[in-house]
């Protein structure tokens, strides 16, 4: 008994390493495979209103909100409307926003929205991490009961 209770503490800690280096190698493959390398977190300075694109004008939208962006890259402050608009606006003064942006003009940007490899990744860390514990936990308990044997 003592040694099947130590020994699924060790596979639960073995597994737990295990899971949270698959959770590391996600997150890496995303970041390599990425379109825009930079990260920024930006700020929402301002509201302007504008002409609705094809889909607004077809839905008899006659003004879209565009939110102005401001951000730092490599140390210089960016300031840029998104080219993305909508009625009722989907931003507010002062929101912040996580971006990424090209390095090679970082004016060019997209807001980082979470994909499927950034989910696994976080389920693999925190079930990494959980399975560590755990295991780590059974070890203590268990390893030097004197009842056990």
């Amino acid at each position: 008994m003592k040694n099947s209770i130590g020994m699924l503490g060790d596979l639960m800690m073995l597994l737990g390493v295990i899971f949270i280096f698959l959770g590391f190698l996600c997150r890496r493959y995303r970041n390599i495979h990425a379109k825009y390398k930079g990260r920024a977190e930006a700020t929402v300075v301002e509201i302007v209103a504008g002409h609705p694109d094809e889909k607004g004008r077809q839905e008899g939208v006659h003004n879209y909100f565009y939110p102005v962006f401001a951000y730092y890259a490599d140390g210089v402050l960016i300031r840029k409307r998104y080219r993305y608009g909508s009625n009722p606006c989907k931003f507010v003064l002062n929101q912040k926003v996580n971006i990424r942006y090209k390095i090679s003009n970082p004016s060019i940007f997209i807001i980082e929205r979470g994909n499927y490899l950034e989910r696994r990744a976080k389920i693999l860390y925190y079930l990494g991490i959980f399975l560590v514990l755990a295991g780590t936990f059974i070890f203590i308990l268990f390893a030097n009961r004197k009842w056990l044997t």
